[in-house]
């Protein structure tokens, strides 16, 4: 079992004239945002409940170079801490109003989040408070309240409104657990109704002429890549430069046999990025004359994913075997398509950026949610007339009913087949 890495912290800080209020510095994960923690006595109880406050985005690096000087800041942090907190002016045990909540959750709620998502939840919160008011009381919330805000909203988009309720939600969940706030308004059975979001979820899949289309621009996304890493004047004789170059252009050389696995497979991207050599067997027999392909080998099976095998078909042979042909070092490297010079796959974030630059290099709509999902679903349109159970085990499906209600769409072709069909 894997050890876990442990957290950084400065224990048993004091200030001079409060000794008997001890804090704790200590990062909310491995070289994340520092928080300070400390235990709030309620009543007759020894210990009472701990609290925790971050410390404004703060990190061990930004401390000091030296353990020791790091240690030496962070418990000047504590005592600064604790010297604000135990000088602050006793809270107003008045109702709760989303001018508090919103400071108090910015302030103290959001401390173990990533940043990305502390500023988005905070702003969500925000224009709640902005649009009814400072000194609006949380507990007063009205579904007729809701009802105007969402109508207010409507036009930044269909679900604008709907995002800032569910994080003045989440925020209202987190003052309940603070005892900042007696109950949740979003209880509401009312309330519950209109945050529910009724919608057609957008499902586009890749048709044969589209994926024709992008076939034949595959080897002029590799020519995009490197025109985008071409260095400027300063910097072509920077050897990393040189390197990273280099590095883009072999990597995105991969970029047609992933197209040729996603169509033929139907298989997610993660899947074929994570696939190894020692997964495929090039090796014919009669249950699989074209060799075989091991999914998700060695991983720990979920409702998305679990290891299966699966015979190739002759186009992803030949893909693969020509790929490993044309990259010798593929042969001896782990992945199937390395992010080379590197001992790790291709990452995701490369293959969209490729994708993108094919659609627009063969001047196709842009389809919103338009990924490699569409393949997949593109793989189960193809074969729709097949058995849905061998269809579901070919293409890594736990249930059939997961394929006919959202990868199997209706076509044009099929369509009229069926509406000119006569017994």
């Amino acid at each position: 079992m894997p050890r876990r890495s442990s957290l950084w912290s400065v224990s048993g800080i004091q200030h001079p004239a409060y000794p008997g209020f001890t804090v704790r510095v200590v990062e909310s994960k491995p070289n994340g945002p520092l928080v300070v923690y400390w235990w709030e006595k309620k009543g007759s109880s020894e210990r009472g409940r701990q609290r925790g406050r971050g410390l404004g985005g703060l990190r061990r690096a930004a401390l000091g170079s030296t353990p020791s000087a790091q240690r030496t800041r962070a418990e000047e942090e504590g005592r600064k801490f604790i010297a604000g907190y135990m000088s602050a002016d006793v809270p107003s045990t008045g109702p709760l109003t989303l001018g508090t909540l919103c400071a108090e959750y910015e302030q103290r709620g959001l401390a173990q989040v990533s940043k990305d998502y502390r500023r988005d939840a905070v702003n969500c919160v925000k224009r709640v408070r902005d649009a009814l008011d400072l000194g609006f009381v949380v507990s007063s919330l009205k579904p007729s309240h809701v009802e105007q805000y969402l109508v207010a909203r409507a036009a930044s988009g269909p679900v604008a409104g709907r995002r800032d309720m569910v994080a003045l939600n989440i925020a209202c969940n987190w003052a309940l657990g603070e005892e900042l706030l007696s109950a949740n308004p979003f209880a509401n059975p009312k309330l519950k109704r209109l945050l529910h979001a009724k919608h057609t979820p957008t499902r586009p899949f890749c048709s044969p002429e589209e994926f024709a289309a992008l076939v034949a621009v595959a080897p002029r996304v590799v020519e995009t890549v490197v025109c985008r890493h071409e260095p400027t004047a300063a910097k072509n004789h920077r050897p990393d430069e040189r390197r990273r170059r280099i590095t883009a252009q072999q990597s995105a050389a991969a970029f047609p046999t992933l197209l040729q696995l996603a169509w033929h497979t139907g298989h997610r991207i993660s899947a074929i990025l994570s696939l190894r050599w020692d997964a495929v067997d090039f090796t014919a027999r009669p249950a699989a004359p074209f060799g075989t392909v091991t999914w998700y080998a060695g991983v720990v099976a979920d409702r998305k994913k679990y290891e299966h095998t699966v015979p190739m078909n002759e186009p992803t042979r030949k893909a693969l075997l020509a790929w490993r042909d044309e990259s010798p070092v593929q042969s001896i490297a782990r992945w199937v398509f390395p992010f080379l010079p590197s001992d790790r796959a291709i990452s995701y974030n490369e293959v969209r950026r490729w994708l993108r630059d094919a659609i627009s290099l063969a001047k196709m709509p842009k389809k919103r949610l338009g990924g490699w999902h569409m393949f997949r679903r593109g793989f189960a349109t193809a074969r729709k007339g097949m058995p849905l159970r061998d269809l579901a085990s070919v293409g890594g499906w736990r249930d059939t009913e997961t394929l006919m209600k959202s990868y199997v769409h209706a076509t044009t072709e099929g369509t009229l087949k069926v509406a000119l069909y006569s017994a």
